[in-house]
């Protein structure tokens, strides 16, 4: 199933799926952080901005997880980062470009076409 986005890119890792964008930059993670509370990543930058913004602590900016992010409760997460750059370097799939699927009766005609002019 072809992407509409790179960064929509969702690596699946034993039974756990692991988004590789930022849930605050809504972009693709370069050096991404792991909150020890509840295990969700987040861009280095944008998570210690939100810690600092809010005094020392902030809300997980997942939807739907109650812990708090601190700046001791952050790690790197060098798990992740070795599959955002694995997902780098894969070729990019343009989405505009489709594999045509042919029908049996359109493989015959153009076997007829090509005949025709092999004829004349």
């Amino acid at each position: 199933m072809p992407f509409e986005d790179p960064d929509d890119i969702v690596v699946e890792n034993a039974s756990t799926a692991v988004s590789l964008e930022c849930p605050l930059t809504q972009k693709r993670m370069v050096h991404p952080m792991r909150n020890r509370n509840c295990g969700h990543s987040y861009e280095d930058a944008a998570i210690r901005n939100e810690i600092k913004k809010n005094r020392g602590k902030c809300p997980c900016p997942m939807v739907g997880c109650h812990k708090q992010v601190t700046q001791d409760s952050l790690e790197k997460n060098i798990e992740l980062e070795v599959m955002i750059q694995r997902a780098n370097t894969q070729p990019q799939i343009d989405p505009t470009q489709s594999k045509k699927a042919i029908t049996l009766d359109e493989i015959e005609s153009d076997d007829e076409f090509l005949m025709e002019i092999k004829d004349q």
